[in-house]
């Protein structure tokens, strides 16, 4: 009996927590017993990081066993990538936008041109020649009677009425199609020839802004993994200045070209850089702790 119940008590021991980070937008897991400051009405709580000699405040998405914890993290994680949205991809929407109006100019042209070729058949077709009198001979004519219009004739002037409307139509559509897409491929043209933004960045043979990735915290660790080795991380950290780390400290050369792809990739405005730039040494640390993590589980089996 005592055996059973000393059984429940382990499956129910809650002694970590799964915690979202907004200061670098990413998730994870500790135990309760190094976090403080619990805020419960907040659901946060705080974490002190001895490297950066801070307290990170984090909010509590879960809370278990240490299994559970991991497992509910790398759900989290995965759902993020799925949702989150980077600039590359809103390039591509709008590209796509484009390619949408400019097929749909295309369209109204073409149907604007069938229609006028339809107006000016049914024009000629109305042209038809007068007949004179073999009796009046080529003697001018003072005045013409009174003729009722056929009924082709009336169906004929409404179908006229009609595609004048019609082609009127079109050429609104397709001026304000037209202008829609000259706004577009300014936008596009101002994005792309910007000094400030070029189109490419290259370390090496590798061109780093063709680097997909769902968000800026991804995007820096999939360049941290090309200019960066597992070993080089695993050993490293993000100092600057003096510092009493046993850690060696991270190239900062490459560090800063991580920072120059961010700055492009997602059109920094200056104001923001220093704000983007602690977001990439934020995730960078994190990368070098997450590696050195590794290193130690594949040591120790």
């Amino acid at each position: 009996m005592s055996s059973k119940s000393s059984i429940d008590s382990q499956e129910i021991v809650k002694d970590h927590y799964v915690l979202f980070f907004e200061a670098d937008n990413t998730y994870d897991v500790l135990k309760k017993s190094k976090c403080v400051e619990l805020d419960q009405e907040k659901q946060t709580v705080k974490i002190y990081y001895p490297r950066q000699r801070a307290y990170f405040k984090g909010k509590i998405c879960y809370e278990g066993t240490e299994e559970k914890c991991e497992k509910k993290c790398k759900k989290l994680i995965k759902r993020q990538a799925e949702e989150a949205s980077s600039t590359e991809d809103d390039f591509n929407f709008t590209q796509a936008k484009v390619d949408k109006v400019t097929k749909l100019v295309k369209d109204s042209q073409t149907l604007y041109e069938k229609e006028m070729d339809k107006f000016r058949n049914l024009e000629s077709s109305q042209k038809r020649p007068r007949e004179i009198s073999p009796f009046r001979g080529f003697e001018t004519i003072e005045s013409e009677p009174n003729v009722v219009s056929e009924p082709n004739d009336f169906n004929n002037h409404s179908e006229i009425k009609k595609l004048k409307k019609d082609i009127e139509s079109l050429r609104v559509e397709m001026n304000n199609n037209f202008n829609s897409l000259k706004e577009m491929i300014s936008s596009l043209q101002k994005k792309t020839n910007d000094p400030e933004y070029p189109s490419e960045l290259w370390h090496g043979e590798k061109e780093l802004l063709s680097v997909g990735a769902p968000n800026i915290q991804k995007y820096v660790s999939n360049l941290m993994d090309i200019l960066y080795t597992d070993e080089e991380m695993s050993k490293s950290y993000v100092i600057e200045g003096a510092s009493t780390s046993k850690k060696e400290p991270l190239d900062l050369e490459r560090l800063h070209k991580i920072r120059d792809a961010v700055f492009i990739k997602y059109r920094v405005p200056n104001h923001k850089k220093n704000e983007f730039y602690e977001i990439v040494k934020a995730r960078a640390c994190r990368k070098c702790l997450d590696t050195a993590k590794e290193f130690k589980k594949k040591n120790a089996n």
